[in-house]
C-alpha cells in the first residue's frame, strides 16, 4: 500500500513539474534596459545574474529587481532559478549575512518593473505581459 501511495504521489509531482503553476500566467517576459548590448540569453547566465553570480554581461554591469510575492516572481523562481521564494530569500539573507551581497530591488507590479527597467541603465528584470513598445526597453530571449 505506502509504495502504491508513493507512486502515485511521484507521478503527480511529475506531472506538474514542467506546467506553470498558475495558468493566469501565459509566459514570463525577461525585460531589459536597452543599453543592455544582449538579446539572447542563457538560462543559466539569467539564473548567474539573478543569484548576482554573473553580475556583467557584454555591454556592462546588470543591476537586477524582482517582483513583490506575486505569481509571476514564483513562477519566475521556479522556472529560471530553480528556488521556491522561501529558498531564494534565504540565499539572499545569506549573502547579506556573510557581506557578499545585497538583495535584488523589489517592485510592487509589472508597471512599476517597466517603469524601473526604461529608466535604470543595464537594469534587468521580468513581467507578465509584453511591453508596448518603448525605446528605452527591450525584450530578452531566453535560451
Amino acid at each position: 500500500m505506502a509504495i502504491k501511495w508513493k507512486n502515485s504521489l511521484l507521478a503527480t509531482v511529475v506531472l506538474f513539474m514542467g506546467y506553470p503553476m498558475n495558468p493566469a500566467i501565459a509566459e514570463i517576459i525577461i525585460v531589459a534596459n536597452s543599453g543592455v548590448q544582449e538579446s539572447v540569453i542563457s538560462a543559466y547566465d539569467l539564473k548567474q545574474i539573478f543569484l548576482r553570480k554573473k553580475k556583467n554581461l557584454a555591454g556592462g554591469v546588470v543591476t537586477i529587481a524582482i517582483q513583490k510575492k506575486t505569481d509571476i516572481h514564483t513562477e519566475f523562481l521556479r522556472k529560471f532559478i530553480k528556488k521556491t521564494p522561501s529558498q531564494f530569500k534565504l540565499y539572499y539573507k545569506k549573502m547579506i549575512f556573510s557581506g557578499r551581497g545585497k538583495p535584488p530591488r523589489i517592485l510592487q507590479d509589472d508597471a512599476a518593473m517597466l517603469s524601473w527597467v526604461a529608466q535604470t541603465p543595464g537594469a534587468m528584470g521580468y513581467v507578465s505581459v509584453p511591453p508596448a513598445k518603448q525605446k528605452k526597453l527591450k525584450i530578452i530571449s531566453v535560451q
